[in-house]
C-alpha cells in the first residue's frame, strides 16, 4: 500500500519539527560556550545550568558549569559539580579532564588527601608523570614534613611525593632526622643524591675543577712560610691537599686550588664570596663564624662545601650541599653500637659521658641504638673527673661473701676462686655461716669457749662479668684513666669502649689498653703499616721536611676523594654516591656518603701487640 501525498507532507513536518527541536539545545550550548570564552562566566554558568539535564549535552554542560564556577572563585561548587560528573557520566570519554580539574580544585581548597586520590586516578590514565610532578611541586612544594609524611604513607606510589618527602627529611636537623626512612625512599625510588637538590641544579663535567680552600691561614702571603710556624694544623691540612693535587694531576685529574684566608672572622670571610662564586667546590672553613656565612653562601649559590675536620652534625642542617669528611658524633655512636650489638655476649652496658655537647650527643645516640638492638643499658650518666673517681671506687669495691664450710671447701677447688678464713666477730649476726674449731683428737669442743670461724670469698659489689662493656664517651684524661684502672682491677670480661683518639691523652697506660678489651671509634685512624703510608711519609718529609700529621692525611684524603669523584661524576659528585658505595681511601679506610652527608665509614680500632688495628674491614686501606 503506497503512502499518499498528504502523508508525505505530514511526515516531513514531523521530522522538521523534531530537527528544529533538537537544534535548540545545540544552539543554547554554542551560546553558552561563547559567553564562557568572552569571560562572562556568570551568564555562562546560568546557561550551562539550563543544559545540565540534557540527555546529549548534559555531561559537557555540567563540566563547563563547574569550570565557570571555578573561574568565579566558587571552588566548593565547582568541586561538587565535577564530582557529580564522575558519578552520573562514568563512561564519558572526557573523564580524564574532569579528574585533572578535581585534582586542581582540591589542591586549591587544601584538601590534599582528596587531591592526591584524584591525582592517582589521573596518572593511571597517562604514561607521563609530568602533570603529577607539576601538581605536587606547585601545591605541596612548600608544605612542612608533618604534612608530607602522612600523605606519602597513604599514597606511596606517587613518586614525586616520595621525592618531596626525601627532600623534607634531608632538610631536618641531622640529630633528629629519620635517616632510615630517607635511605628507604632513595632505594625504593632509585633517587640519586642530585635529585634531592631540585630541578634547578644542573650537573657539569669539566676538564678542570676549581676548589676554593677557606682556612684561617692568618698571614699575608703563601709565598712567605715563616709566619705560619704557629699555625701548623692549617698548613699541614693545606700541604696534604697540595700533595693530593699533584697525585691527582699524575692520574689525569686536574684540580685548581685557590687558598683564601678566613682569619677566623665571618666578616672577613664574606669579602671572599665575590671571588669564589664560580667555584666547583669549597673546602673549609674551620671556625663557627666563617662556617655559618659559608654555609649560607653554599646553599644560595648551590656549591658543594666539605668541612675537613668537624664531626658536628649542625654543619649539615638545612644545607643539602654541605658535607663532612668525617662522621658526625651521632654516626660514630650508631656504628659503634651496631658493632657491639653484633657481639652477642655483650648484652648489657654502662654508658658514661663527659660534659661537652659532643660527648652527650654521642652517648644518647649510642644508648638509643643499643636499646633498639636489645642491649640493656644498666647505668647511664654524665661524669666529671671527681665522679669518675667515685665510680672507679664503686666498680672495684669488694665485700665478703661468707659460705658454709662444705660450700667453701668446694669453691676452693675451683681454679681462680680463693676462699679466706677469719674469726667470727663479737656481736656479728649469727646468721652468717660459721663453724667451731676442732680439737686435735677430734672430740667435741666446749662451744662456750671454742673459736668460731668464717669462710668467705671477696666479691665485687658489681659482680664480675655482669656488665658486657662500659662505654666512656669522653676525652677527659681523668675520666678515661679512672675507668681504665677500674676495668683492669676487676680482671673480668668487661669491655671498655670509647670514641676519639685516647692515644693522645696524657698518662695513658698503653700496656693496659693492649691487655684489656678496649675498642675505640676513631675516624682519624691511618694504616701506618702499609706501603701507601710509607710512600706518603717520604714525600711529606722530602717536600715539607716534617713527619706527616693526621692533618696532612686529612687534607690529602679529602682532596683525593673529591677530585676523583668530580672527575667521574662532575661538579655535583653526589650524583654518583649511590653507585659507588664505600670509596676506598689511600691511607684511611674510605668514604661513604650513602647514609647521609657525613662520612659513614667509622673505623673501630683496638691495640694488639702495641699496634693500633681496625676490628672492621670495610675496605682495604693500603691501595
Amino acid at each position: 500500500m503506497g503512502i499518499n501525498k498528504k502523508s508525505y507532507i505530514l511526515l516531513w513536518f514531523f521530522f522538521a519539527a523534531f530537527y528544529l527541536q533538537a537544534q535548540v539545545p545545540q544552539a543554547d550550548y554554542i551560546e553558552a560556550k561563547r559567553l564562557y570564552q568572552t569571560g562572562d562566566y556568570r551568564a555562562a554558568k546560568g546557561a550551562f545550568e539550563m543544559l545540565s539535564t540534557d540527555s546529549e549535552l548534559g555531561a559537557f554542560a555540567s563540566f563547563y558549569y563547574a569550570l565557570s564556577a571555578y573561574q568565579l572563585g566558587e571552588l566548593f561548587e565547582a568541586n561538587l559539580m565535577w564530582r557529580q560528573v564522575l558519578v552520573y557520566y562514568p563512561n564519558w570519554k572526557q573523564l580524564r579532564e574532569v579528574l585533572y580539574w578535581l585534582v586542581k580544585v582540591n589542591f586549591e581548597l587544601k584538601k590534599f588527601d582528596e587531591a592526591l586520590q584524584y591525582l592517582s586516578a589521573y596518572t593511571q590514565q597517562t604514561t607521563s608523570n609530568d602533570v603529577e610532578k607539576e601538581f605536587v611541586t606547585l601545591y605541596l612544594g612548600e608544605q612542612p614534613l608533618d604534612i608530607i609524611q602522612p600523605l606519602y604513607t597513604k599514597y606511596p606510589a606517587i613518586k614525586s611525593l616520595a621525592v618531596l618527602l626525601a627532600i623534607r627529611l634531608r632538610e631536618q636537623p641531622y640529630a633528629t632526622r629519620d635517616q632510615e626512612l630517607l635511605d628507604e625512599l632513595i632505594r625504593a625510588n632509585s633517587l640519586s643524591s642530585l635529585a634531592l637538590l631540585g630541578d634547578e641544579v644542573v650537573n657539569e663535567m669539566k676538564e678542570a675543577y676549581d676548589v676554593a680552600v677557606l682556612l684561617p691561614f692568618l698571614f699575608e702571603s703563601l709565598d712567605n712560610p715563616l709566619p705560619v710556624v704557629r699555625n701548623t694544623l692549617v698548613m699541614d691540612l693545606y700541604q696534604g691537599m697540595l700533595l693530593a693535587q699533584k697525585h691527582l694531576g699524575d692520574q689525569g685529574v686536574k684540580i685548581n686550588l685557590y687558598p683564601y684566608d678566613t682569619r677566623k672572622s665571618g666578616a672577613e670571610t664574606m669579602k671572599i664570596f665575590d671571588d669564589i662564586t664560580g667555584a666547583d667546590l669549597i673546602i673549609g672553613p674551620l671556625y663557627s663564624g666563617p662556617v655559618q656565612e659559608v654555609l649560607r653562601f653554599s646553599r644560595d649559590q648551590k656549591i658543594n662545601v666539605i668541612n675537613p675536620l668537624s664531626g658536628n652534625s649542625g654543619y649539615l642542617d638545612e644545607n643539602p650541599f654541605s658535607y663532612l669528611a668525617r662522621p658526625t658524633y651521632e654516626t660514630m655512636a650508631i656504628k659503634m653500637a651496631e658493632y657491639v650489638a653484633e657481639q652477642h655476649y655483650k648484652r648489657t652496658a654502662f654508658v658514661y659521658f663527659g660534659k661537652s655537647e659532643r660527648d652527650s650527643l654521642f652517648a644518647y645516640s649510642y644508648k638509643a641504638t643499643l636499646e633498639n638492638n636489645n642491649v640493656k643499658v644498666l647505668d647511664f650518666k654524665s661524669l666529671t673527673d671527681a665522679s669518675a673517681k667515685e665510680l672507679m671506687d664503686k666498680l672495684v669495691n669488694q665485700s665478703e661473701k661468707p659460705y658454709p664450710k662444705a660450700v667453701a671447701d668446694s669453691i676452693a677447688k675451683i681454679q681462680g676462686r680463693f676462699i679466706k678464713t677469719r674469726r667470727h666477730r663479737e656481736g656479728e649476726s649469727e646468721k652468717i655461716p660459721f663453724y667451731y674449731e676442732q680439737t686435735n683428737n677430734g672430740q667435741p669442743v666446749d662451744v662456750r669457749r671454742a673459736i668460731k670461724w668464717v669462710d668467705y670469698e671477696m666479691v665485687f659489689d658489681v659482680k664480675k662479668d655482669t656488665v658486657g662493656h662500659i662505654m666512656v664517651a669522653s676525652q677527659s684524661n681523668g675520666v678515661v684513666n679512672n675507668l681504665i684502672s677500674a676495668v683492669a682491677a676487676r680482671g673480668d670480661s668487661t669491655g671498655l669502649y670509647g670514641y676519639g683518639n685516647w692515644f693522645d691523652l696524657k698518662v695513658i697506660n698503653y700496656s693496659l689498653l693492649d691487655q684489656l678489651d678496649v675498642k675505640l671509634a676513631m675516624p682519624e685512624y691511618v694504616n701506618k703499616s702499609g706501603s701507601a703510608f710509607s710512600a706518603f711519609e717520604r714525600e711529606i718529609r722530602n717536600t715539607y721536611h716534617s713527619y706527616p700529621s693526621e692533618y696532612h692525611v686529612a687534607g690529602y684524603e679529602l682532596l683525593m676523594y673529591a677530585g676523583r669523584m668530580m672527575k667521574r661524576y662532575g661538579k655535583y659528585f653526589q650524583s654518583g654516591l649511590s653507585k659507588e658505595g664505600v670509596w676506598p681511601g689511600v691511607l684511611q679506610l674510605g668514604v661513604d656518603y650513602r647514609g647521609g652527608n657525613d662520612n659513614q665509614v667509622v673505623p673501630i680500632v683496638e691495640i694488639k701487640n702495641h699496634v693500633i688495628l681496625p676490628v672492621t674491614n670495610e675496605t682495604n686501606a693500603d691501595q
